[in-house]
């Protein structure tokens, strides 16, 4: 093998190993980053369902309209960044693997990034999207059913200011419904375009 190459496939792999770190400090952050999340949220169901019948009234309308939908659109928001930061070094990875393999004139010398994402005839990748979207839906509903309990916490009242809270709570609503599409989509799209015929490999370019 050329000496060159040698070299090139040296500073590759420190490349290609710097970022596999990378994903999996981002793998970290985003479990850290959910149980955060589902420890807050569960906190707050619990003080918002039991001061549900006293007579603090303004609690439960602002636990349910205002805090947990935030903490659920907060959390969507700092999680799928990470995912996005890991998805991204894996397609490039995907590159470096097949940069490298030609420079060694070895196929499979590297492999993982590409493996998962070649449809071998198959309608799908061997990545698991699913869970992916399990966890956006999964915050996104709470922050819908507590959005709607906050609503039906002040639909016998008459205070212009609640009613004000109350459509900014369902605005908010609709802007996070807007992301979350997007998140979905990008998903969706990355998994898409970054899927490798087992044919006819090329180079995958970040997104």
């Amino acid at each position: 093998m050329d000496p060159q190459d040698e070299k090139l496939i040296e500073i590759m792999l420190k490349q290609y190993t710097l970022l596999r770190t990378e994903m999996m400090q981002s793998l970290q952050s985003q479990i850290n980053i959910l149980q955060f999340g589902l420890a807050s949220v569960g906190v707050l169901i619990g003080a918002g369902i039991a001061n549900w019948k006293t007579s603090d009234f303004y609690l439960p309308f602002v636990v349910f309209l205002l805090i947990i939908p935030t903490i659920c659109y907060i959390v969507l928001a700092v999680w799928s960044g990470e995912l996005m930061r890991m998805m991204r070094a894996g397609v490039f990875n995907a590159d470096l693997e097949m940069k490298i393999n030609a420079l060694s004139k070895q196929k499979d010398l590297l492999n993982w990034e590409n493996w998962l994402r070649r449809r071998d005839k198959k309608p799908t990748t061997p990545q698991i999207t699913w869970s992916y979207l399990a966890i956006i839906l999964l915050f996104f509903f709470v922050a819908a059913i507590s959005t709607s309990l906050g609503v039906y916490r002040i639909k016998d009242e008459k205070d212009i200011s609640q009613i004000v809270v109350s459509v900014y709570g369902l605005v908010v609503y609709l802007i996070a419904v807007i992301f979350v599409y997007s998140i979905c989509k990008r998903i969706a799209n990355d998994n898409k375009a970054s899927s490798l015929p087992e044919a006819n490999q090329t180079p995958v370019q970040p997104a």
